[in-house]
């Protein structure tokens, strides 16, 4: 089933919603390969995955998400050159007692491609250079660790704010590295960014004085997301960039 970038918020709270983390499928390996002329990555389960795909541009990005299974592996990000494969970012999504794979491909151009279901195995073809030999991610009938299913919760230590006329940022302070999921919001505008398996030590609102970025506010939205919202004094692009001890939120001018 595929998906436009637009509903990805929605998508994701019912595939929360709808699936139970007691029965995840395990995804053990992420194989990439293929030959000159197309790329194939099969990505194999302990039992049938179930899946919706969304696709973006700029860059070129197809995304799986798999309702109710955990990658054998905690995290896995991987870049890629000479072949049309650029990024691999595969992640774990923890939420209330439920589960979520999502896999990301970013690729150097647009291309064709398809999606089937055989059994245990989703596999994506795209018609684009593979790699020889494959890729492989993870390991064969090796069950997945305990930290895929409960890793340590991030904390959010400090938040920075900076804003001019034009542009703002935000940098995140965190001890640990979660996943996150954005979406914006309309009237007034809002930029919010969700940290999945997450804590902050109390609930907070910071002012700012002027400019594009007009407030912060920092909540525990859930047991296991933080939830940061970014009052703006009008629409702006934005982008999150992940650092070593973090991240930084980009609004405004620059941004792409």
């Amino acid at each position: 089933m595929r998906v436009w970038p637009a509903l990805i918020p929605l998508v994701f709270a019912l595939l929360f919603a709808a699936t139970a983390a007691g029965a995840a499928t395990i995804v053990s390996t992420i194989t990439v390969g293929g030959d000159d002329h197309e790329l194939q990555i099969d990505v194999d389960g302990s039992g049938p995955l179930d899946y919706l795909l969304s696709e973006s541009a700029e860059p070129f990005t197809l995304s799986l998400l798999f309702a109710g299974a955990i990658f054998g592996f905690v995290d896995a990000h991987r870049t890629f050159s000479e072949i049309g494969l650029a990024e691999l970012h595969a992640r774990t999504l923890i939420r209330d007692e439920t589960t979520l794979a999502k896999l990301d491909l970013t690729f150097a151009r647009a291309a064709p491609y398809a999606v089937v279901r055989e059994g245990s195995r989703v596999r994506l073809r795209v018609e684009i250079p593979g790699p020889t030999p494959p890729v492989v991610i993870g390991t064969p009938d090796e069950p997945a660790p305990a930290a895929a299913l409960r890793t340590a919760p991030a904390t959010l230590r400090a938040v920075r704010p900076e804003s001019s006329a034009t542009s703002a940022r935000l940098v995140l302070d965190i001890d640990g590295t979660p996943a996150f999921t954005t979406f914006t919001m309309s009237g007034p505008a809002r930029v919010v960014v969700d940290l999945e398996n997450a804590r902050i030590p109390d609930n907070s609102s910071l002012p700012v004085r002027g400019g594009l970025l007009r407030g912060v506010r920092i909540s525990q939205y859930t047991k296991t997301v933080v939830r940061i919202v970014c009052d703006l004094s009008r629409p702006a692009p934005f982008a999150v960039e992940p650092v070593a001890r973090g991240l930084i939120i980009h609004l405004g001018e620059g941004v792409r």
